[in-house]
């Protein structure tokens, strides 16, 4: 359990760092280039996501030569992992949004509004929704959540190559 929650939170920082480096950019200031950023954003959270569990789990693999690693608890490691990377990289947009670059969600409003033409009747109907899906803690939630349901799908088809292989195993093992 240790080693996931290791990993989880390694992969929630390293993806913090990579999202103060896309920041870094300057795309964020530009409307027009936020949805670049987000695909990059989410792109390098599965890529790296998909790194943490493979490494995690041949870690717990190889700390137990004797015993295989089995479906159960390599799902489990894999699901408690994305759990951690999703909480602690929430817990990083939200600290960008809220102390390191408060106007962001104004930006990103900004950007998603764009593409629509709305009537003033209208924006102002969608206005209290866009302004909880672009505050700090709701970007935290959108960029969370998804991570955390990717990992669970990864971990489930990961988990396949870590199950036991006692059926196959000679008699005597």
């Amino acid at each position: 359990m240790r080693t996931a929650l290791v990993f989880g939170s390694l992969l929630g920082l390293s993806l913090f760092i990579c999202l103060l480096g896309l920041h870094a950019t300057g795309l964020r200031a530009d409307p027009s280039k936020v949805q670049i950023l987000r695909m990059a954003e989410s792109l390098l959270s599965y890529i790296f996501l998909m790194a943490a569990l493979l490494a995690c789990l041949r870690r717990l693999q190889n700390a137990d030569r004797g015993n295989p690693l089995g479906y159960p608890r390599a799902l489990g490691h894999g699901v408690l992992l994305a759990l951690t990377g999703g909480v602690v990289l929430g817990l990083g947009h939200w600290v960008y949004g809220t102390f390191i670059n408060p106007g962001y969600g104004d930006t990103l409003r900004e950007a998603m509004l764009a593409g629509y033409d709305l009537t003033p009747e209208q924006l102002a109907e969608i206005e209290p929704r866009m302004r909880f899906i672009t505050s700090p803690t709701g970007i935290a939630i959108g960029q969370g959540v998804p991570l955390v349901a990717f990992g669970l799908l990864m971990s489930l088809v990961v988990a396949l190559f870590f199950r036991r292989t006692s059926l196959n195993a000679p008699a005597g093992r």
